[in-house]
């Protein structure tokens, strides 16, 4: 027997992107490669924080109702990744909302992030095994007893947990035709404080704001 779990997360962005202003970019793959890909961009107030003892720094992304975000983690230096995952095997994800939380400030922002999707198939026999749960997977000591019409010793031998993330404009053509105006700085508009381009291998995560549970982890590193 085997048993499938597929997570699906969609989200509309509470902070629109528009299709046209998507455009190609360079993404350094290290110090000195890149390959160009679709960018999105916006002007708008985003929630940044510097994070120093990651070497990185935190952009909130607030899906429609504000209760859901994604939590960009871009490593200050192009080659940084590995150093930021080194850094969060010591330092707890809680104490990382927790910095979110109270440091985090809005900021009129260019952010520059690419569209791309991320794809995975884990097995989890062996976390659910180290988890206490052994016995469904013993030809001789699984009781599926509740499932009917089998005369056979039912028992798992594989389970498989799929899960992608997707990121793009999807929801924000009908703001399309506005570009123009939005994108282009306007003195009588508030100053751009600053510019940030997601043009290097990071890190991200979804989570709930209500619970705090960290819905989705995910690493980009190349498209």
């Amino acid at each position: 027997m085997v048993l499938v779990n597929e997570l699906y997360f969609k989200g509309s962005w509470d902070i629109k992107f528009f299709g046209k202003a998507t455009k190609k970019k360079p993404f350094f793959k290290n110090e000195k490669d890149t390959q160009m890909v679709d960018t999105m961009n916006t002007v708008d107030y985003f929630r940044v924080v510097d994070l120093p003892e990651l070497s990185s720094k935190g952009i909130v992304l607030p899906y429609e109702g504000k209760k859901v975000e994604m939590i960009i983690l871009l490593p200050n230096e192009k080659t940084g990744l590995k150093s930021l995952e080194d850094s969060l095997k010591t330092l707890k994800f809680s104490q990382i909302s927790e910095q979110i939380n109270e440091k985090s400030r809005l900021k009129n922002i260019v952010l520059n992030l690419p569209k791309f999707r991320i794809d995975s198939s884990l097995d989890l026999i062996d976390p659910l095994k180290k988890l206490k749960m052994t016995q469904i997977f013993d030809e001789e000591k699984a009781n599926f007893a509740g499932i009917p019409e089998t005369e056979v010793q039912l028992s798992v031998s594989k389970t498989i947990q799929k899960a992608f993330v997707e990121v793009n404009e999807e929801g924000t053509e009908a703001g399309a035709a506005t570009f123009a105006s939005i994108f282009t700085p306007l003195s009588i508009g508030p100053p751009v404080e600053e510019t940030i381009n997601v043009d290097r291998p990071f890190m991200g995560l979804i989570r709930d704001k209500v619970s705090n549970t960290i819905l989705f982890l995910f690493k980009k590193t190349t498209f």
